[in-house]
Order: structure tokens, then sequence, then C-alpha cells
């Protein structure tokens, strides 16, 4: 009995001078409510092994069962151009323009993947000219200029030529550009108006952020 006393007695003490919000005792303070003596372990017969605190064992929580990720949706693919896009930068650099691949990953969102030395074309979106056309590209790639490594520099009135599927030329100039957290969604960022293209990008920094290039089509206001 003393025993047990004695540890019950300890772990009081111990909960109320370190619970939060409780004063703490400061040496040379008296605990007169609190008389403890001590007894050496080795003292007491007993029956009864000690209990060592410290080897305790935490419980192991429970795993929470899994949530399955929700299934991707049935993309909506337009009619898919005919031929491949490309694009042309207001200095005459070329970019050739493939339909960029995509996985559904467990936050339930498609990636999109685009290609080393080429413009990743979102399959869900239009052709140039016909509506939204959605492209993406590397900003750098080994240490050396990426395919939109030029979209870093873009000033006013800096016009991208698009030519659709079946070889229209389209013109687009720049309207503003945002910059986001990679894997942030587009869908709040997409233009209002029609025709429409989106570039978007890595920032120079390669920080996690990308940069997203909103333009119409040149002589639409």
């Amino acid at each position: 009995m003393v025993t047990t006393l004695a540890l019950v007695v300890a772990l009081v003490i111990q909960a109320l001078t370190s619970a939060p919000g409780l004063p703490q005792a400061s040496p040379g303070s008296e605990m007169a409510a609190l008389p403890v003596q001590a007894h050496a372990r080795t003292a007491i017969e007993t029956v009864t092994p000690y209990v060592v605190l410290d080897a305790w064992s935490p419980p192991t929580p429970t795993a929470a069962p899994a949530t399955p990720a929700p299934a991707p949706p049935i993309l909506i693919v337009p009619d898919r151009p005919s031929g491949p896009m490309t694009l042309v930068f207001w200095d005459g650099a070329r970019v050739d323009v493939q339909e960029a691949g995509r996985t559904w990953d467990a936050q339930g969102q498609y990636r999109w993947e685009v290609s080393d030395d080429a413009g990743g074309w979102h399959s869900d979106s239009d052709d140039c000219g016909a509506g939204l056309t959605i492209i993406g590209g590397h900003v750098s790639l080994h240490g050396a200029d990426g395919v939109f490594g030029r979209l870093a520099g873009i000033g006013e009135g800096q016009q991208v030529v698009c030519t659709d599927g079946d070889g229209t030329v389209h013109y687009f100039e720049p309207v503003d550009y945002v910059e986001l957290s990679s894997g942030s969604s587009l869908s709040p960022w997409l233009p209002n108006w029609r025709p429409a293209l989106l570039l978007y990008t890595c920032t120079r920094e390669l920080d996690g952020r990308i940069v997203l290039i909103r333009f119409r089509k040149a002589g639409n206001s």
C-alpha cells in the first residue's frame, strides 16, 4: 500500500506542476499541502511487480480506413485538330505542339504531362481559334531555356501566332497573367472570352509556382 500510494501521489504532483495553466513551483517553495515521503524501491517487499512508467509502449492508433479517390470524370473532348498545331513567338521562334499526357491522381484531379521539346495541348480544350485552347510547356530544362522560356519576358503587344490543325493562322495578343502554386486548379482563371489562348509554364525561379498567360485573338475586343 505504501508503494502504491507513493506512486499515485508522485504522479499527482507531476500532473499539478506541469499541467498548462498551473503555476510552476519555484526552488525553495513550500509544498505543505502535499506531504510526500520518498521510499526506496528496494526496501519494499511486494508480490506485485513494479511498473516502470518510461517503459510503457504507447498504444498503436487504429488506422483510418482509406478513402478511395474519386473516379476520374469523363472528359468532354472536342473534335481533334485534323493536323498538328504550332506556335510562333514574337521573335520568330517556333514551337511544335503535341497532345499532353494526363494521369488521374489521388487528389481527384488530372495531372497534365508535357513533352520536353514541344508544347503540350490539353485534349479537353479546343483547336486554335475554335474556342479556348490550353497549352503548357517548360520554361527551362537541363539548365537551358525550354520551349516556353520566352514567356517569362513577354510584354504588352507581343503577339503569339497559333496555326491550327487545318493550317489556318490565328494571331493572339496577351491580356494578363496570374501566378499560382503548382497543382492549383486552372478553372477559376480560364478566360471568359472566345476565341482565347491560355499558355502556362513554371516561373523562372522553379519554386513550385506556375504562370498562366491569357491571350485574346488580335482584333477582338
